[in-house]
């Protein structure tokens, strides 16, 4: 059965190193591999950062709502957008992917980032007039376990 976790988050960033913390300790209690970990942690980071920076007010806050499944870690972070923008940011998506091309640019590469590390990313615009990206993690090595083992059962 799938548990959840709601975390809301004021728009300060001094806040994302106790989520890091957090999510660390739950990724390595899950019993990801050390290597996935990281990975999971660079990506809320990446991600609240964003939402932060670029899809909320100062004033605002940010959620995470993480959804532990049986072989899979589900993170949701969902921004309240700026004032009015609606979708702003998630409209420029593509520029910001082009960007990123450039070795040149200082910024731009965090979502390149996301994209490579996390199994399933989905960017969606919210109710709010805010940002949703969903980026999930399936556990690798319980399934290839499990596939192999169905294979051995069959030979």
């Amino acid at each position: 059965m799938d548990q959840q976790i709601k975390i809301v988050l004021p728009n300060d960033i001094a806040l994302i190193c106790a989520v890091r913390n957090f999510i660390r300790t739950l990724a390595t209690r899950l019993g990801f591999h050390p290597s996935r970990v990281d990975d999971i942690e660079l990506v809320v980071d990446e991600l609240c950062n964003n939402a932060m920076e670029h899809g909320s007010d100062p004033h605002s806050s940010i959620s995470l709502i993480i959804t532990l499944r049986d072989h899979a870690l589900d993170i949701l972070v969902r921004d309240e957008g700026k004032g009015g923008e609606g979708g702003k940011w998630l409209r420029r998506i593509d520029v910001i992917r082009r960007r990123r091309n450039s070795p040149l640019s200082e910024r731009g590469h965090g979502i390149y980032l996301v994209e490579i590390l996390a199994d399933h990313l989905v960017f969606c615009e919210n109710e709010m007039g805010g940002t949703d990206v969903r980026a999930i993690f399936f556990k690798l090595d319980e399934v290839n376990d499990g596939e192999e083992q169905r294979r051995s059962s069959q030979a």
